[in-house]
């Protein structure tokens, strides 16, 4: 096969570059694909990623038990809340929240939870007094300020025990290998 060969002078002598055309026509359109590629392989990774920590989520909420590993624990509902209630699984009362949790594009960033704007309504469908799922998120995952409501992380230990940034970074990092070995072969 016919390739190109440049030479270019140098201090220790002549430097010959030798260029396949069909070689150079696949970097070039690689190098030309390259900003779809990122984009689409972060996009991939990130909903794949975000599907395994919304399946996850509602596993904890469902079972009333933080994630597996996390070292976390959540403590027991009141008396006064058990009464109030009744007997239920923790953090799993209407299942409102359960329901809200999916992997969501906000912009060009891709995250897992409840949407901001989706009011908390009680079991009956009745308004929970106009607070957001989203701070009733908060509010679970970091307690109240008033002390009334212990802390019940969810969504640190989580992420944490799927394996973090590290994680999320080796299925971004394998996700683009293989996009880009489609252009290399």
């Amino acid at each position: 096969m016919p390739s190109l060969g440049i030479t270019l002078p140098t201090a220790v002598g002549d430097l010959r570059i030798y260029v396949n055309p069909t070689q150079q026509a696949k970097a070039t359109n690689l190098l030309k694909s390259m900003p779809r590629i990122l984009t689409s392989s972060y996009e991939e990774a990130a909903f794949k990623f975000g599907e395994r920590l919304a399946r996850m989520a509602k596993s904890c909420l469902r079972n009333g038990m933080p994630p597996s590993g996390s070292g976390v624990s959540w403590p027991p509902h009141s008396e006064s809340t058990v009464k109030q209630l009744g007997e239920h699984t923790l953090l799993y009362w209407s299942s409102q929240y359960y329901h809200s949790i999916d992997v969501r594009r906000r912009g060009r960033s891709i995250y897992v939870g409840v949407p901001s704007s989706t009011i908390k309504t009680r079991p009956n469908g009745k308004s929970s007094g106009g607070i957001s799922l989203s701070n009733v998120a908060k509010i679970l995952e970091y307690g109240d300020h008033a002390g009334k409501i212990p802390p019940r992380p969810l969504w640190e230990p989580l992420f944490k025990s799927v394996g973090g940034k590290e994680k999320f970074k080796s299925e971004l990092v394998k996700i683009i290998r293989n996009k880009v070995r489609r252009y290399i072969t």
